[in-house]
């Protein structure tokens, strides 16, 4: 009783005498995990001191893993700390550092020095140039007006603290929840408005404390969908954006929908049994209320068989030979589509968006295969386990999906959605792996490239699966420089590491390629280039495709230097090497382009020879969507009538 006494007295006069102006040191023991008290002591004092306070305590402390045996990046009071860190990290930062990341993630030169925005869910493209840190001074005082009106983002408060955003009130409320701290840094990305994302859970908070303590991951979810304009394209480019029901509601009117929801059970599944991560993929419905109810009324699919709802919408054959692609009706609702049916699309958009009423998390794929594009449904049926092949023709040969991931509105695919849902990230050694990298941030702050360095040897013995990490350390290689074998070592590594994960085997390949051709050997990198088309054609057909398409600017430098022959031969030969499983993108990425480059040329009789070599070899069914577009293109190689 005397100890528990003693440590009582303690803490309180440390409260006494932090609640004066005078600055006082706050003991940080990493041994021990952090007390209320404490961390009430660190919000009272400066954002800075206590993030350097407590840095200063975790690196003198930490213990680097071995092999596979983890150390501090396993021990709790360590990682409660960490924990810690990584907010009083956020909060001694300004809102201008993250205003200033986030909008140059949008604005870029093009190949003549225009600058250009690009505006939400639109990704800069290699045909642009980033702008320097010179370049960005010069913008950055005349880039408030472009900021409000293109992305919403207020910059008036760019000098203050993240922290003074918050306020201790509600810092107090945040750090003082380790599971919520651990999901808020999982969840949060690095192209989230961070400022807007804090701003978006403070608001839900101060006006729902009760609900937002039983539905912290909800309002989490709704935080980070909502920190950015949505795009102009949503849900799709085939419908009117002025037929799709909307509702001008704000953040906490969508907290409370979808509160109600889960609370009067129009959800198949609990809200409180999901994540942010999962549940953004519910709260990303950019409809009306009314909308939403009706979905909850009338689509009644069990979850465990759910993609029912795609093949429930009768399939309109009919507006595909009349390339009748558009929604031809004034509303593009839920009641309309059942009513009139429609194409895939549409079929596609009445599943997702009665999921999302139902509280199921649901994404809009598109891919194409054999004859052209289409679009399907993904669900996920259970937690972490996700159905993404509902309405997704397997006779097609849809090798990849892509949707858009809401937190960013960027293309997420089925693929890299399947990693993220893999069962290795519930494992200790993932977790492990996870402290290690937080870790390896706070040195890199630090200045400690050695203790990083060591760090991310760790992450990645620690959990060998986890992309994150390796890609954490070759980027780490890249900007420090040092021994080209200690890079192409740890690039083979991560080769052998990821053989049969196709998207991250890619990327290593070209990063070896493009270390082989840095020291002069062509002929290696040219075998690496050669190999991501090779190993990739019966699986992944979309990587050799893209990867033959980088051949393209060096055939149409052919064409305009009236080597036809030579670039048709060129062509001749990706064709049949890839074209027999790529279709629509083969048709999109390699012919379509040519041809138009061959038809600029005036050369209309090399054109047609393209076309027909294409018709022969990808081989598409009468009236498919690939089929018109062929032969739509052979007729912009005939004369114009009245033309000679």
């Amino acid at each position: 009783m005397k100890i528990l006494i003693t440590h009582w007295l303690r803490h309180l006069l440390l409260f006494c005498l932090l609640g004066n102006a005078v600055a006082l040191a706050v003991p940080v023991d990493v041994k021990h995990a952090p007390s209320p008290a404490i961390k009430q002591a660190l919000i009272q004092g400066s954002w800075e001191e206590s993030k350097e306070a407590i840095s200063a305590a975790l690196i003198q402390a930490y213990i680097p893993s071995r092999f596979t045996l983890a150390q501090s990046s396993q021990d709790v009071n360590f990682v409660a700390w960490l924990n810690l860190w990584q907010w009083f990290d956020l909060f001694s930062q300004t809102q201008g550092k993250f205003f200033e990341h986030y909008l140059r993630q949008h604005i870029a030169f093009d190949k003549d020095d225009k600058l250009s925005v690009f505006g939400s869910g639109i990704e800069i493209t290699s045909d642009y140039r980033l702008l320097t840190d010179e370049e960005w001074l010069k913008i950055s005082e005349n880039i408030s007006s472009v900021a409000k009106e293109k992305f919403g983002v207020d910059t008036s408060r760019a000098s203050d603290s993240v922290g003074d955003l918050v306020g201790k009130d509600f810092a107090k409320v945040l750090i003082g929840n380790d599971a919520f701290s651990r999901q808020f840094f999982q969840t949060l990305s690095s192209r989230d408005n961070v400022p807007a994302v804090l701003e978006n859970l403070k608001d839900i908070w101060q006006n729902r404390p009760k609900q937002f303590e039983s539905y912290e991951n909800l309002a989490l979810a709704l935080a980070v969908v909502f920190d950015q304009l949505p795009p102009s394209y949503w849900p799709h480019s085939q419908v009117n954006p002025k037929a799709i029901p909307r509702e001008n509601i704000t953040l906490l009117e969508r907290f409370d929908f979808w509160v109600a929801s889960n609370e009067s059970r129009h959800t198949l599944i609990d809200f409180r049994k999901l994540n942010a991560l999962q549940l953004k993929f519910v709260v990303d419905a950019l409809v009306s209320r009314a909308e939403l109810e009706w979905g909850q009324k009338n689509v009644r699919f069990p979850i465990a068989d759910f993609g029912k709802a795609f093949t429930s919408i009768q399939y309109d054959q009919s507006r595909i030979y009349q390339r009748q692609f558009q929604w031809p009706g004034p509303e593009y609702t839920l009641a309309a589509i059942r009513q009139h049916g429609g194409i895939c699309v549409d079929q596609a958009y009445f599943a997702m968006l009665s999921g999302k009423a139902l509280g199921v998390p649901t994404l809009f794929f598109t891919g194409q295969g054999r004859d052209g594009g289409h679009a399907w449904l993904g669900y996920m049926k259970s937690d972490g386990r996700w159905d993404m092949d509902c309405g997704r023709y397997i006779n097609q040969n849809f090798v990849a999906g892509e949707a858009l991931d809401p937190q960013t509105w960027l293309p997420i695919s089925d693929h890299e959605l399947s990693y993220l849902a893999a069962r290795f990230r519930d494992t200790p050694a993932f977790l492990a792996a996870s402290n290690e990298l937080v870790m390896a941030k706070l040195a890199e702050k630090a200045g400690d490239t050695k203790l990083e360095a060591k760090i991310l040897d760790g992450a990645v013995t620690l959990c060998p699966a986890y992309v994150e990490a390796w890609q954490t350390k070759t980027r780490f290689l890249h900007q420090n420089g040092g021994d080209p074998k200690v890079m192409k070592d740890h690039l083979e590594a991560a080769l052998r590491q990821f053989t049969n994960n196709e998207d991250v085997r890619t990327f290593y390949q070209k990063e070896l390629a493009a270390l082989a051709r840095s020291q002069g050997d062509e002929n290696t990198a040219t075998m690496y280039e050669a190999k991501i088309m090779q190993q990739n054609l019966s699986r992944r057909s979309d990587i050799s495709v893209t990867a033959g398409a980088g051949k393209l600017p060096k055939l149409k430098a052919l064409i305009k230097d009236k080597k036809i022959d030579e670039a048709y031969t060129q062509y001749n030969s990706l064709l049949l090497q890839l074209g027999p499983q790529g279709g629509g993108n083969f048709y999109y990425e390699v012919v379509r382009p040519f041809v138009i480059a061959l038809i600029e040329a005036g050369d209309m009789r090399s054109a047609k020879r393209a076309i027909e070599a294409a018709v022969r070899t990808l081989r598409p069914d009468e009236g498919t969507i690939l089929w018109q577009d062929l032969y739509g293109l052979e007729a912009r190689t005939k004369p114009t009538p009245g033309k000679k």
